[in-house]
């Protein structure tokens, strides 16, 4: 899971990397006239196609396999899910939109070139300035998944799995889970607001009768 998470982001990370460089390319791009415009189309653009598409295609696959892994945490499917629709549209917004205007600009020439090229660089220009949102956005809700926890930070649910773990080893045969539970039952007590205590700590209740 640890290996599927860092490959995730290494790849989302490429990807809003080459969103986010070639969106700011086309803000530039807009500065040229038509023949300049052309030949930097021809040039610069044509190979970011097939090389972002693979990048996306594989982070998408990535987000996916992740999902599948965690199917249980629901926090984690929530946010790998939400990762990949992002992802997804990125690749809807490239087939649907981006790629008809470049079909219709790629061929031409300065003779041929479409009288309304204007609009549909600066068409272009913002549909790919959605693609890299999309694509920051996917990327930092995965890392922010990714991170690691702090111990400190343990909720009423986190100390509710350790104690069903620890009941369910050979621990609860010794006498110490009360001990632990009660201990875990105080210090969560402490951290959270008078409000929340008692549903919080309902579920843990439920555990320390059972083995009272």
């Amino acid at each position: 899971m640890r290996e599927l998470r860092f490959l995730t982001v290494v790849c989302l990370g490429l990807v809003a990397g080459a969103a986010l460089s070639q969106a700011l390319q086309l803000s530039t791009i807009r500065l040229l006239d038509s023949t300049a415009f052309l030949q930097v189309h021809h040039v610069l653009l044509s190979g970011y196609g097939v090389a972002t598409r693979a990048l996306e295609i594989a982070a998408l696959a990535l987000l996916v396999a992740t999902a599948y892994v965690a199917k249980r945490d629901r926090w984690t499917l929530a946010v790998t899910a939400g990762s990949a629709l992002a992802v997804a549209a990125m690749i809807a917004l490239s087939v649907l939109l981006i790629q008809p205007i470049s079909a219709k600009v790629s061929p031409s020439t300065t003779a041929t070139l479409p009288a309304d090229w204007a609009v549909l660089r600066n068409m272009q220009q913002l549909l790919h300035f959605a693609r890299a949102a999309l694509a920051v956005v996917a990327f930092a809700a995965f890392v922010e998944l990714a991170l690691p926890r702090s111990a400190s930070a343990l909720t009423a649910r986190g100390v509710e799995r350790i104690l069903a773990e620890a009941m369910d080893s050979t621990l609860r045969e010794a006498g110490g889970v009360r001990t632990l539970a009660m201990w875990e039952v105080r210090a969560t007590a402490d951290r959270r607001p008078e409000g929340r205590r008692r549903a919080e700590l309902e579920p843990l209740a439920v555990h320390i009768r059972r083995y009272q």
